[in-house]
C-alpha cells in the first residue's frame, strides 16, 4: 500500500502547488527521517536472525480511527521479532469472533481498536476485550500488543507493550523500545490499568496519576536484598522510593531511613557491620516486613505482592507472526524510498514545503498531471507473468502501466488478482462512467460491491504506489451448481455478494422447493442471521445452520451437538442434504450477516 495519503495534505492554489502537511492532522510528515527509519529497519531484518522492538512516528493521532492500513502497517515494522521465526507472539490483527471479511493479511476483518485516554496520556490499542479473549483462549502467554500514544500532549508514536496476565484482575506490562523512561512507566501503567479495570473506557480517569500509581505497584512488591561479605550483616537491600534501607541479621530484619549514600558506603565497605553500626544504626528505624516466597521486603504498611515476570516464549502464534515479519520487510523496503543507513547519514533533512503558489509570471514546476508525488525510478522495473511488475510499489513507465491496465481490463469481474500481496477479485465496472484511462480509475478490486475495495488506475501504476499482479495460475473453474458435491466455500465465494431483494429471492427459492422436496425445512433464521434446514419427527427436532464461510453447525432440540448419533437418522440425511447446498446457504447467510433487505416469503 502506498503511504501517501490525500487525507492527510492539503493543496494549496494553483496546477502546480505543492504538497503540505494539514496543520489539523497533528502529524508532522518528516520524510527524510522516516525514510531512514525505515531503512535502517530493513537492513536490520535482513542482515540480523533478531530485531527488537522499536518505536515509529505515528500516522496519526490515537484519537482518530483513520488510517488504519498505515497503522498496522507501521506496528508491524516497529515490532520484536526472533531467530527463525521465533519469538513472543503478536496480538492478531485479524482477531475478532466472527472472521468476517476485511482488510487484515489474513483477508478478514481487522482486530477492533479503542481509544483510551486522560488528561495526561492517549492511548489507541485494541480493545481490552479481544486482548482478554487472546489471553484467556491460549492459556495466558506472554505476548506483545500494539499501541499508538502521545503523553502530556507530546508528538504520537508508535509501538509495543508487551503483557502478561498474572492474576484474576492483574496484568504485568511493559513498554518496548525506545520510548523516554517516564514515558514508558506512563505506558505500561495505562495499558495494565485499562486490562484491570472493570470498565475499561473509564480505567485512565479514574486511574489518576499513573506514575503514582506505578511507584505504589512497585512498592507493593518489595526490593530485593542480596548477600554482603560480613561475619555480622546476611544481606542488605535499599528502596530509593521510601529511603529505606533493609539489614537482615540472623533471623531479624531492620529498616532504618537513610539516605542512599550510606547504603552504598556499607554495601562497599571491607567492613560493613562496622559501618553500619556507625551510619546506620542511630538513625530512624522503620517497620518492614519479608516475604517468604520471593525473598523481597516492603514497608509494614502495604500489602506485599510478590512480583510476576513475563514468561518465556510459548511458541503460539508463529505463523502470524512470519506474516507480519514479511510484510514488515515489505513495508520497510518500500517506505525507505531508496535510501540507504549509510548515505542518508550525510543528506541534510529535505526542506519544509511551502505553501504558496508559484509567483506570476514563473515558469510552470513540472508535476504529474494526477496530483501523485513523483514518482520513484531507482531502479528498473523487471516484468513476469502477464506483464505485472516484480517489485513492489516500483515506478513503471507510462507505456507499461498502459499496456498493464489494459491486460487488467481484460479481466473478467470475479478474476483473482494479487493486490499488495493479497489475493483480491476485479469487481464490475462501467468504462462510460471514468473517462480518459491516463488519469482516471478505470478498474476496481476488492471483496465485492459495498466492501472494501480500491480503484486501480495508470497514473497510480505508473506512479508506484499500487502493485497488482495477475497470477499465473489455471483458468478458475466455474463454481459447482447448489446441489454439487460438498465443497467448503473460501471467502472468494463473496466476491459477487447478494446485493438487491430480487437475487435475494431468486436465490433462496430454489433452495426452499429443495428442501421441501426431501421433507426439510428452510429459513433465513432472523435472529442468529444464518441459513438453516430443519427436520422433525416424533421424538426430536433437528437442524443445520450455515454461515458465511461455510461452517456447519448442528443442533438437535435446539441442543448444540458435534455430529447427529446414529440414531437421529433423519438427521443425518438433512446433514447430508445441507452439506450438497452449503456454498448457496453461505450465501443465503452472508446476505442476513449484512443486514440487506428481507427476502419475499415463499408462497
Amino acid at each position: 500500500m502506498s503511504n501517501f495519503r490525500e487525507d492527510l495534505v492539503t493543496r494549496t492554489q494553483g496546477r502546480f502547488a505543492h504538497w503540505q502537511a494539514r496543520e489539523s492532522s497533528g502529524i508532522r510528515l518528516d520524510l527524510q527521517k522516516n525514510r531512514l527509519t525505515f531503512a535502517e529497519r530493513f537492513e536490520k531484518f535482513k542482515r540480523n536472525g533478531f530485531i527488537a522492538a522499536t518505536t515509529l512516528d505515528a500516522v496519526q493521532s490515537p484519537s482518530t480511527t483513520k488510517d488504519r492500513e498505515e497503522w498496522w502497517n507501521r506496528e508491524f515494522v516497529a515490532g520484536e521479532y526472533g531467530k527463525s521465526g521465533k519469538g513472543y507472539p503478536q496480538m492478531p490483527d485479524d482477531f475478532t469472533p466472527a472472521k468476517s471479511l476485511g482488510q487484515a493479511m489474513s483477508g478478514n476483518r481487522r482486530t477492533h481498536r479503542m481509544n483510551y485516554k486522560n488528561g495526561d496520556i492517549d492511548l489507541r490499542m485494541p480493545s481490552a476485550t479481544a486482548i482478554k479473549r487472546f489471553s484467556g483462549e491460549n492459556g495466558n502467554p506472554t505476548f506483545d500488543v500494539p499501541v499508538s500514544v502521545s503523553v502530556k500532549g507530546g508528538a504520537p508514536k508508535q509501538g509495543w507493550v508487551r503483557v502478561t496476565k498474572t492474576g484474576p484482575q492483574t496484568w504485568s506490562t511493559s513498554a518496548l523500545g525506545d520510548i523516554e523512561d517516564q514515558n514508558s512507566e506512563m505506558l505500561g501503567e495505562a495499558v495494565a490499568a485499562v486490562l484491570e479495570a472493570r470498565r475499561p473506557t473509564m480505567a485512565l480517569h479514574a486511574a489518576g496519576d499513573l506514575l503514582e500509581r506505578r511507584r505504589a505497584r512497585q512498592a507493593a512488591e518489595g526490593q530485593e536484598m542480596s548477600g554482603i561479605k560480613s561475619t555480622f550483616i546476611d544481606e542488605i537491600g535499599y528502596d530509593e522510593g521510601s529511603s529505606t534501607m533493609a539489614t537482615q541479621i540472623g533471623d531479624k530484619i531492620y529498616g532504618h531511613t537513610v539516605p542512599k549514600s550510606f547504603f552504598d558506603s556499607v554495601a562497599s565497605s571491607e567492613r560493613p557491620g562496622t559501618l553500619f553500626n556507625k551510619l546506620i544504626k542511630q538513625n530512624v528505624q522503620t517497620e518492614i516486613n519479608r516475604c517468604q516466597q520471593c525473598g523481597r521486603f516492603s514497608a509494614a504498611s502495604i500489602q506485599h505482592t510478590c512480583p510476576q515476570s513475563h514468561k518465556p516464549v510459548s511458541g503460539i502464534g508463529e505463523d502470524h507472526l512470519e506474516r507480519a515479519r514479511l510484510r514488515a520487510l515489505s513495508v520497510a523496503s518500500s517506505r525507505s524510498g531508496g535510501v540507504t543507513p549509510a548515505a542518508a547519514a550525510n543528506v541534510m533533512p529535505a526542506a519544509p514545503a511551502v505553501a504558496t503558489a508559484p509567483a506570476p509570471g514563473a515558469p510552470p514546476v513540472p508535476a504529474k498531471k494526477t496530483g501523485l508525488p513523483a514518482p520513484r525510478r531507482d531502479k528498473a522495473v523487471t516484468w513476469s507473468g502477464l506483464g505485472a511488475p516484480a517489485n513492489a510499489q516500483k515506478p513503471m513507465p507510462l507505456p507499461e502501466a498502459r499496456q498493464h491496465m489494459d491486460k487488467l481490463r481484460d479481466l473478467k469481474p470475479g478474476a483473482t488478482v494479487l493486490v499488495d500481496g493479497k489475493e483480491m477479485q476485479v469487481q464490475p465496472y462501467t468504462p462510460e462512467a471514468f473517462g480518459d484511462r491516463d488519469n482516471k480509475s478505470v478498474l476496481k478490486v476488492g471483496y465485492g460491491i459495498g466492501r472494501y475495495n480500491q480503484e486501480v488506475s495508470v497514473a497510480r501504476l505508473a506512479a508506484g504506489y499500487v502493485d497488482i499482479q495477475i497470477p499465473q495460475a489455471a483458468p478458475v473453474q466455474p463454481q459447482p451448481a447448489p446441489t454439487a458435491a460438498p465443497v467448503r466455500p473460501t471467502a472468494a465465494h463473496l466476491a459477487n455478494p447478494i446485493m438487491s431483494q430480487q437475487a435475494y429471492f431468486d436465490e433462496i427459492q430454489p433452495l426452499k422447493e429443495s428442501a421441501r422436496s426431501r421433507g426439510y425445512d428452510l429459513i433465513a433464521n432472523g435472529v442468529s442471521r444464518e441459513c438453516e434446514a430443519s427436520t422433525s419427527t416424533d421424538t426430536y427436532l433437528a437442524h443445520v445452520s450455515v454461515d458465511h464461510e461455510g461452517l456447519m453447525k448442528r443442533f438437535v432440540n435446539n441442543q448444540p451437538v458435534e455430529a447427529f448419533e446414529d440414531r437421529y437418522r433423519k438427521a443425518q440425511q438433512l446433514e447430508e442434504w445441507t452439506a450438497g447446498n452449503v456454498f448457496a446457504m453461505a450465501r443465503i447467510t452472508d446476505a442476513e450477516k449484512r443486514r440487506r433487505p428481507a427476502a419475499v416469503p415463499a408462497t
